[in-house]
Parts: C-alpha cells; sequence; structure tokens
C-alpha cells in the first residue's frame, strides 16, 4: 500500500492471480462485457496482502496508490475511495490539485476493533464511550435539533470555529458520530470526519461536507468495500463490479 509496500508491510500477490483472473472473467461474462475486456481488468491491478491486527486483508493497489495510506504500525490501515465510497478513485485523479472532482473522494481509516477495547484518554473506544470526550473536547453543548436522521449539537458560541457534532442513535443508545468542520474561510473546504464500528474494526471515514446527506450510503459502501477484503478472489471481483459499475454510471450521465 503506498510507500510502505516497500518496507514490507504489503505481500504481492502477482503468482497468484490466475485463479483470481478466471474468477473474474466469469463475473464479467456473465454481465456481457467481452473477454477481451474482462481479461484486462482483471489483470490490471496487483493485489496487496497485510495483516491488520488479527486480519489479513487482500487490498487492491488501486484504493492505496496515493500517499499517506496503506498499512501502518500492524494494526491500522488507510485507503481512499471515491463517492458513494465503494469504487477506486478514478485514474486521472492524482491530488486535490485536480480541483471539484477531487472533493468526491473518501478516505476510509480502519483500526483492529480489539485496539479500543480498554478505552483510554489517547485512544477511546469507538464510539459510545468516545462520544463523551468529543462533546466535551468541542463544547457541543448546543441541541439544535434533528437532520439526516442524526441529532445535531453545536456550541453556544455562535462565533465558534470549533466543529460541529452530528449523532446517530438508536433510542438512547449512541451509536457513532460525525464531526464536521464549519467554513470559516474561503479557501478552506469543510470536512466531516464518520467514527463507527462493525464486529473487526473502527473506521474513521472523511470526506467533504457537502457529502453529509449521504452518510449512510457511504458507511454502508465503505463497510461493503472492507468485507471484499476477505481474499484476493472476493477482492478481485469486487474491484471489477465497482469498476464496471463506475463506467457504466459515466456512459449513462452522458448527453
Amino acid at each position: 500500500m503506498g510507500d510502505e509496500n516497500k518496507h514490507g508491510d504489503w505481500e504481492d500477490l502477482r503468482d497468484r492471480r490466475k485463479v483470481a483472473i478466471c474468477v473474474a472473467l466469469v463475473i464479467l461474462l456473465a454481465t456481457g462485457m467481452s473477454s477481451t475486456q474482462a481479461m484486462g481488468e482483471a489483470a490490471s491491478s496487483q493485489i496487496g496482502h497485510a495483516h491488520i491486527g488479527s486480519y489479513d486483508l487482500y487490498v487492491p493497489h488501486d484504493y492505496v496508490r496515493f500517499p499517506r495510506t496503506g498499512a501502518t504500525h500492524g494494526s491500522s490501515g488507510a485507503l481512499l475511495a471515491y463517492y458513494p465510497g465503494a469504487a477506486p478513485v478514478p485514474g486521472d485523479l492524482q491530488s486535490p490539485k485536480d480541483g471539484e472532482r477531487w472533493l468526491q473522494v473518501v478516505r476510509i481509516e480502519f483500526s483492529d476493533l480489539a485496539m479500543f477495547r480498554s478505552p483510554t484518554l489517547i485512544h477511546p473506544g469507538y464510539p459510545v464511550e468516545a462520544l463523551p470526550l468529543q462533546i466535551k473536547l468541542f463544547h457541543a453543548d448546543k441541541v439544535l435539533g434533528e437532520q439526516y436522521g442524526l441529532s445535531h449539537r453545536t456550541q453556544l458560541d455562535a462565533a465558534s470555529n470549533l466543529d460541529d457534532l452530528w449523532i446517530e442513535q438508536n433510542k438512547d443508545q449512541f451509536v457513532s458520530f460525525i464531526r464536521c468542520q464549519k467554513k470559516y474561510a474561503e479557501t478552506v473546504v469543510p470536512q466531516c470526519q464518520h467514527r463507527f464500528h462493525d464486529e473487526r474494526f473502527a473506521y474513521t471515514v472523511s470526506y467533504d461536507a457537502r457529502l453529509l446527506p449521504h452518510w449512510q450510503t457511504i458507511r454502508s459502501n465503505a463497510q461493503a468495500l472492507m468485507g471484499s477484503f476477505q481474499s484476493e478472489e472476493t477482492a478481485r471481483a469486487f474491484l471489477i463490479d465497482q469498476t464496471s459499475n463506475t463506467k457504466s454510471g459515466n456512459e449513462s450521465e452522458k448527453p
């Protein structure tokens, strides 16, 4: 993943491609793509292997070709996807300098949930144990009401530049929360960070604040993407499916 490949965090699995390509061919042929197209798609991406905590992940290079992505410290990692959160970032996008389209990039950071079983001040649990600390840290004492199915909280001081919080609840139980920056300068694009967990990983998913109304879709797609990393075969099949869907969507949007 990224520069970390040079340090052995991820193992290149090119020698195991033949089986994965056959699986991908079956999937793509079933969706009507030609065998030539299918082979090209299946063979185009390297699959990296990493140990993240107690889990093995098989991650296509397409998601980790940027700086500050890859495996970190053996228990965490990061990747970039494209809105709505499961497709790889288009190949012609390289950095935030690429403008408006870059604002659809979603950053997915993940850590072995076992790291957070004993919450500390430095690493608070995800997300229930962390929420009171976040409310205190951002002085989010004013409840503005419900927005996008979340409880929106901000500061009593209207001039504050601290982040607002959007809290997901199931009855009286906290489920997850999102913190979003305020726009305090014309050159700043506010970002949101959604913190949640599943049975394996704790997540921080970051994206342009204008995508906040779609937080549920982004979360679902991020989890589906992570779920595809269980084997090289499932990772490659998921990647090809996402690439095919993205191309189909782009074609349908053409005038």
